[in-house]
């Protein structure tokens, strides 16, 4: 509804450059799994100690356009990641906030295998995080 003005015409200009205006300022963008690199997480009790990670799916995003310049984006884990770790298992998500939107959030996945250590490697593990002050 637009008030104030002095004739239809005068509301139906308005309403439409209002919407110009809104379709100008704002965007809707798509971030494909392919088109992000994450960070590799680290696994516990693992052959390996880190495990790379992706999108499982795409993220639809709609914001205004000033919004994206400072969009902050975090891994949350589902928990801490234990080995065993299949490639293809949800891990986490990906969170991306603009300032005045809710959370956008999406899965991530394991893009590799990482076995479990066996009963050697978790004594050396043990040790190593005893001295270095790191276990619990």
């Amino acid at each position: 509804v637009i008030n104030g003005m002095e004739s239809m015409a005068a509301r139906a200009s308005e309403g439409e450059r209002m919407l110009r205006l809104a379709f100008q300022s704002f965007e809707l963008k798509t971030i494909a799994p392919e088109s992000v690199s994450l960070p590799e997480q680290k696994v516990w009790l693992g052959q390996q100690g880190m495990v790379p990670v992706s999108l499982a799916e795409p993220m639809l995003i709609a914001g205004h356009k000033a919004a994206f310049e400072n969009a902050k984006t975090e891994i949350v884990l589902d928990k801490a990641l234990e080995a065993p770790v299949k490639k293809g298992d949800r891990v986490g998500r990906l969170v991306v906030t603009l300032e005045g939107r809710p959370p956008v959030e999406a899965p991530i996945i394991a893009e590799a295998d990482v076995k479990k250590i066996g009963f050697v490697g978790k004594a050396v593990a043990g040790l190593s995080a005893l001295i270095s002050g790191t276990g619990s």
